[in-house]
């Protein structure tokens, strides 16, 4: 028995030995295998309510760290009651905790997990540090009434509402002031202490920011009426490229391919890749998307949709389209496995890479709200519930695959 032991873990050993070089490994991928419960329902949770009707918010539901499920949610009628985070334990969706109320009625970005797990969120003006163990505030920060400013003596009035969350590299948070009202927009980096540690004045948008491969900062802004697609020291804020690009004011996120390159809208209907070194175009193509969002699977493929036709995917490596068209709704993400989970008004459908569907799950959830664990359950959320269910995958560790990134919400090409 012991030398059969002894014969069997060489051939183990060197099985992984010679797996190490081969081409079967494309990626961080691991996906795992089709679980025969596959669309079960594991658990349902009802938004506690007290003598309010609360209602989720329609944004991406967030995963912590330790696989802590984050909600907004916020209602009432005669009295409305302000928006709070909600965690949800994963095993078996029973509250873990609430927040206090945020300010005003309604959130402003994401719910974004850092690599600390620490919870942030963006409501009107201020900037929320929440202690995943107890949800109690760590800091509040809050937009300045006015920042320094050349031409003005005592400071240029800034205060206004602030969007677009994301996390860099180092745990800092950047976002931007991008509400209607008469006053200096700003790219802010607030550090995980709650001090700010810069700002730029800029022309905002309120698509959202993106953290590339090597760190950099990249946004839709502004100087002198001009648009661009920007590129700033992480360090600092300063301005490293720029080039023209006019998305309009929405949902146009820039995505990162599995090299660095950026994959990003320069106008309505031109999709460019993008050298993130110097701004230089490698290609620009002219595409189908009514939205503007963008995702890209772990073959490569660019996957937008359009109303009138459905999803076109086109090549990352020259920008012509692939020539099959889907006509299926919009998706929400895609898993390890390259499949696509669109969301219609009563559920949502899992297709695979050619179309075929694959599983469904029926019940009334929100487009935005779903996210997959890397323990392979799909979290949605709809009206006042969070439904956890069985899937057979994790969310595509390579290429795009959420509008936000990853289950955490970071638009940062490096976290998962």
């Amino acid at each position: 028995m012991k030398k059969l032991t002894i014969i069997l873990s060489v051939i183990i050993v060197s099985g992984l030995f010679s797996l190490s070089g081969c081409d079967l490994i494309k990626d961080k991928n691991d996906p795992g295998t089709p679980h025969e419960n596959t669309g079960d329902t594991l658990w349902i949770h009802t938004v506690p309510k007290g003598d309010k009707t609360l209602w989720i918010a329609e944004i991406p539901l967030a995963v912590g760290t330790d696989g802590t499920i984050y909600y907004s949610a916020s209602g009432g009628m005669a009295n409305w009651e302000p928006s709070r985070i909600y965690a949800v334990n994963k095993n078996d969706g029973t509250l873990k905790w609430q927040t206090e109320p945020l300010e005003l009625w309604h959130v402003n970005s994401n719910i974004v997990v850092a690599d600390d797990g620490t919870v942030y969120i963006l409501s009107y003006t201020k900037l929320y540090s929440i202690d995943p163990a107890s949800g109690i505030f760590n800091w509040v920060w809050e937009v300045p009434q006015t920042l320094p400013h050349p031409d003005y003596p005592n400071g240029a009035y800034s205060y206004g509402e602030v969007s677009s969350l994301a996390l860099a590299e180092n745990g800092d948070l950047i976002f931007k002031t991008s509400g209607s009202g008469v006053y200096f927009r700003a790219l802010y980096c607030v550090g995980t202490d709650g001090n700010m540690k810069w700002f730029r004045f800029i022309q905002a948008s309120g698509n959202p920011i993106t953290i590339g491969y090597n760190g950099i900062v990249y946004d839709y802004s502004g100087e002198n009426n001009i648009n661009y697609l920007m590129a700033s020291d992480p360090a600092t804020g300063g301005v490293l490229w720029k080039i023209k690009a006019y998305t309009g004011y929405g949902y146009t996120n820039i995505t990162v391919a599995d090299n660095g390159d950026l994959i990003a809208f320069l106008a309505n209907d031109s999709l460019a890749r993008i050298n993130p070194a110097d701004g230089s175009l490698i290609w620009k193509s002219i595409v189908k998307s009514s939205n503007k969002k963008i995702l890209i699977d772990h073959d490569g493929l660019i996957t937008m949709y359009d109303q009138f036709s459905g999803i076109h995917r086109y090549s990352s490596q020259n920008g012509s389209e692939s020539g099959q068209v889907l006509s299926i709704p919009e998706s929400s993400c895609i898993d390890g496995f390259g499949k696509m989970y669109s969301v219609r008004a009563d559920g949502f459908d899992v297709y695979k890479n050619d179309g075929t569907k694959d599983w469904s799950f029926n019940g009334a959830v929100y487009g935005k709200s779903l996210v997959i664990s890397s323990d392979h359950v799909v979290y949605a959320a709809a009206g006042d519930k969070v439904y956890a269910i069985r899937g057979d995958a994790s969310l595509a560790m390579s290429g795009w695959p959420a509008y936000a990134h990853d289950s955490r919400n970071t638009f940062n090409f490096n976290k998962h």
